[in-house]
């Protein structure tokens, strides 16, 4: 069985950058970074695609950027496509045979995905360092805001802290990314 070790924190912060380093130094581990596993089903697994047409009403030729004004300007629609999405993901995770599988995920805390974990990394690094990692990605202004904005409806911390306390056996740790001035 697979010890399955999460992966958060703010946009910008340095979840990637972090888990590829950890699993780099775990014998027998799993990145699963789950944008990239997200855009992956997008492209090329028709059963995912033919569920989100369903639920969501997408015509034939849709794509992400069609997708992504559906879920993030309707919370129903989001968590429609989160349920799908999550069932896909939790498949993936099941069938790998490693030690070790990282996901990484920026929604672990606010899906309410701590049950499935069994370690917990929070990323963490000033306003200032994320700010700037995050204009570096080619995103609108606007799309930068959506993703913002629901990520940081809550306090990680407080919340994760929280899950703990009712789950004695489940470990977080948190890792400050960076210092001002750095990228």
């Amino acid at each position: 069985m697979s010890k399955i070790i999460g992966i958060t924190g703010y946009m910008g912060a340095g979840k990637t950058y972090i888990g590829k380093k950890i699993c780099k130094n775990l014998k027998n581990c799993y990145f699963l970074e789950v944008d990239i596993f997200r855009r992956n089903l997008l492209k090329n697994n028709f059963k995912y695609r033919k569920r989100l047409e369903g639920v969501l009403g997408l015509n034939q030729n849709w794509d992400g950027n069609e997708l992504n004004k559906i879920i993030y300007q309707n919370e129903e629609a989001m968590q429609k496509y989160k349920k799908i999405l999550y069932e896909f993901l939790n498949q993936q995770i099941e069938s790998l045979s490693y030690d070790y599988i990282i996901v990484e995920w920026a929604l672990l805390v606010q899906d309410h995905l701590l049950p499935f974990l069994d370690i917990l990394i929070l990323v963490e690094a000033s306003p200032q360092i994320r700010l700037k990692r995050v204009c570096a990605l080619d995103l609108s202004i606007e799309e930068i805001k959506q993703r913002m904005s629901l990520q940081e409806k809550i306090n990680l911390e407080q919340e994760i802290k929280k899950y703990q306390m009712k789950n004695s056996n489940f470990q977080y740790f948190v890792i400050q990314n960076g210092k001002d001035g750095e990228s």
